[in-house]
């Protein structure tokens, strides 16, 4: 197998009795290693790694850092909902890893682009552009400096309470 496939699904023995000679097939447990490969498991192992019993236990001691409801990490733990971009970065502001880590596996690189259709990555000629831009936002007045901050803040983070709405009538009168 190459090595970013599953585990090599290596089987070994475990007895639940000391070993004799005298043992019958049916006594034995069978058991597979794998690989995590839900978002689920990365979660309760961190869960783990914290010295946490439960998901429970860990949302009681951390409910206030998570600032989520004990419902929405249990069925993240469950499987029954899938981890949101925004419960995975405060799982790993919590519990460790990154939360890319939570979502994707591995080093928390996704294969996929990302949820609004960009690559993760900015290619090389957006970064020659913006370097453009900015290098001519320097030169210009302040308050078009302070304009253009704030569009370009409102554009990648969203509109974020009505002093953003109060700019945007501004610029269109």
């Amino acid at each position: 197998m190459d090595n970013g496939s599953l585990m090599d699904p290596v089987s070994y023995i475990t007895y639940d009795a000391p070993s004799n000679e005298n043992r019958t097939p049916w006594t034995i447990k069978v058991g597979q290693t794998v690989r995590m490969i839900e978002p689920k498991h990365r979660l309760i192992q961190a869960i783990r790694e914290a010295g946490y019993e439960t998901p429970t236990d860990a949302w009681r001691a951390n409910k206030h850092k998570l600032g989520i409801g004990q419902d929405l990490m249990i069925s993240n733990t469950n499987g029954n909902r899938d981890i949101s971009k925004k419960a995975a970065e405060k799982y790993a502001r919590v519990f460790g890893h990154t939360a890319g880590w939570y979502l994707y596996g591995d080093n928390g690189e996704a294969n996929a682009a990302t949820d609004d259709g960009a690559s993760k990555a900015p290619a090389p000629d957006m970064i020659s552009q913006l370097a453009e831009v900015f290098a001519d936002l320097v030169k210009a007045p302040p308050e078009t400096q302070s304009r253009a901050l704030k569009l370009l803040h409102k554009t990648v983070y969203g509109q974020v309470g009505s002093r953003s709405r109060e700019m945007s009538t501004k610029q269109s009168s």
